[in-house]
């Protein structure tokens, strides 16, 4: 099985997962990565899930179609199969195993637990982002939130992933 990554109308990624459902039976397996934020409004902070790529969501199949392609353009918000609807390639299988390392079973990145040391060096304890302190390339302590850069899809990006400090070291 492969992955195809569909770039969407951002925003609408549980809509067009409830309507790929709805057109293919479950045909088409539906992978919409999320992750765990803590999010400041109004002064109260909640935790929330939000797309880890917006306006991008996965596919697992086989293959993709004429056919199935034809019924993806028929979902309002769909605008095309990566890298582009005549030139359609599965998602690396390196990248989709990278990805993996960033989630627990129900395809979220929770939290990662960080102190910061007397350098003011962020330092991970547990969760998505153990290991990864290499790809760390910006982090705003007061929105508890590491920018990490991804290698994937043959270009980079860069994702906002949460943490709740643990204390100074």
């Amino acid at each position: 099985m492969h992955y195809f990554a569909l770039h969407i109308k951002t925003g609408s990624e549980e809509k067009i997962r409830k309507s790929i459902k709805e057109e293919f039976n479950d045909a088409l397996k539906v992978f919409c990565p999320m992750r765990e934020l803590m999010i400041r409004k109004k002064g109260k902070t909640t935790r929330q899930l939000k797309p880890m790529f917006g306006g991008y969501i996965f596919i697992q199949s086989e293959e993709i179609s004429a056919s199935d392609l034809i019924r993806l353009k028929n979902i309002p918000d769909f605008y095309q199969v990566l890298p582009s609807n005549k030139d359609i390639k599965p998602v690396r299988q390196e990248d989709m195993e990278f990805l993996r390392t960033l989630f627990t079973g129900n395809q979220i990145a929770a939290l990662s637990k960080a102190k910061f040391d007397e350098n003011d060096r962020i330092q991970i304890i547990s969760g998505p982002l153990k290991g990864k302190e290499g790809l760390i390339v910006k982090v705003d302590r007061r929105k508890g939130r590491a920018k990490i850069m991804i290698k994937a899809f043959d270009r980079e990006h860069f994702v906002d992933l949460g943490f709740e400090l643990m204390g100074e070291v």
